[in-house]
C-alpha cells in the first residue's frame, strides 16, 4: 500500500510541482488544498501518512497553527516547505517539532529523500531513534538536531565529519556524536559543499578540521578516518595544495 500524503500550500506552482514529485516516487497525493481548516476538515474523514505544509497558507489558520493541530489531534508527522526562512520564522517552527524544515526553492531529490526519511521514523518511532536531523540547508550557518528533550542548535563550522550508520548518520561536534535522521547522501546534499568533503561511502569530513593526509587516512585532531581512493584526487583539488 502506497504511503498517503496530503500536501497544504496556496501557491499552485509549487502545490503540482510538490505533488508530481511525489507521485513520481511512488506515493499517493490524498489531497491537496490552499487552507489549515480544509485540511483538518479532510482529516476528520480520512487517514494520511505525513502531511508537506506551508508556513503561510490562505485562510484563518496559518501553517504554524495547522501543523500543531495535525500533530496534537491527529497524530499526523509533516515537513514545513516554505520560502519563509527567517531565524524567527525557523524558531516558531522548530517548536512544533517538525520532521524536517524545507526552504523554497527546493531540490526535488532532497524533497524526495526527506518524504522517505520522515515516513520511515513514523513507521520507527519505538527504535530509539529519538535525535533527528531538523533544518539545514547551504544558506545557513546552523542545523538543529532533535535530543529526547531539546533542539538543540550545531554550528556547521563545529562539525568535524558526519559517519554513516546504516540509513543514518552520525555527527561527530568536539566529544560528542548525535544522531541525524537522514542518510548520509541526504546530507551530503545539504551541508555547504564549500565546507563538506565526501571522503569515503561512509563518511564526510569538514575540510577545515583536516590537520594531515596521509596514506588511506586523514587526521582530525586526535582522530584518524579512512579516505577512499576514488575521492582523494576531489579532496585535493578543493584544498590549497602547494
Amino acid at each position: 500500500m502506497n504511503h498517503r500524503i496530503l500536501i497544504i500550500e496556496d501557491d499552485f506552482v509549487v502545490a503540482t510541482n510538490v505533488s508530481s514529485i511525489l507521485k513520481t516516487g511512488g506515493y499517493e497525493v490524498i489531497l491537496v488544498c490552499d487552507t489549515g481548516e480544509e485540511a483538518v476538515e479532510f482529516l476528520r474523514k480520512e487517514k494520511v501518512d505525513l502531511a508537506i505544509i506551508d508556513i503561510n497558507l490562505a485562510g484563518v489558520l496559518d501553517g504554524i497553527q495547522t501543523a500543531n493541530i495535525l500533530a496534537d489531534r491527529f497524530k499526523v508527522p509533516f515537513i514545513f516547505l516554505t520560502a519563509n526562512d527567517t531565524m524567527e520564522a525557523v524558531e516558531k517552527a522548530l517548536v512544533t517539532r517538525p520532521a524536517a524544515y524545507l526552504a523554497k526553492p527546493f531540490n526535488p531529490v532532497t524533497l524526495a529523500s526527506t518524504v522517505k526519511v520522515a515516513l520511515y521514523n513514523k513507521e520507527n518511532q519505538s527504535s530509539g531513534h529519538d535525535e533527528q536531523f531538523m533544518f539545514g540547508g547551504t544558506d545557513k550557518d546552523f542545523f538543529f538536531v532533535k535530543t529526547s528533550n531539546k533542539l538543540l542548535k550545531i554550528k556547521y563550522k563545529e562539525v568535524m565529519w558526519v559517519e554513516a550508520s546504516d540509513i543514518y548518520c552520525h555527527v561527530k561536534v568536539k566529544d560528542k556524536r548525535y544522531l541525524l535522521g537522514h542518510s548520509l547522501k541526504h546530507v551530503e546534499e545539504v551541508f555547504p559543499p564549500n565546507s563538506f568533503q565526501r571522503i569515503h561511502r561512509s563518511y564526510i569530513v569538514n575540510i577545515h578540521k583536516i590537520d594531515a593526509i596521509e596514506t588511506g587516512r586523514i587526521i582530525l585532531g586526535t582522530h584518524s578516518i579512512p579516505i577512499g581512493k576514488t575521492y582523494k584526487d576531489t579532496l585535493l583539488k578543493k584544498l590549497s595544495v602547494l
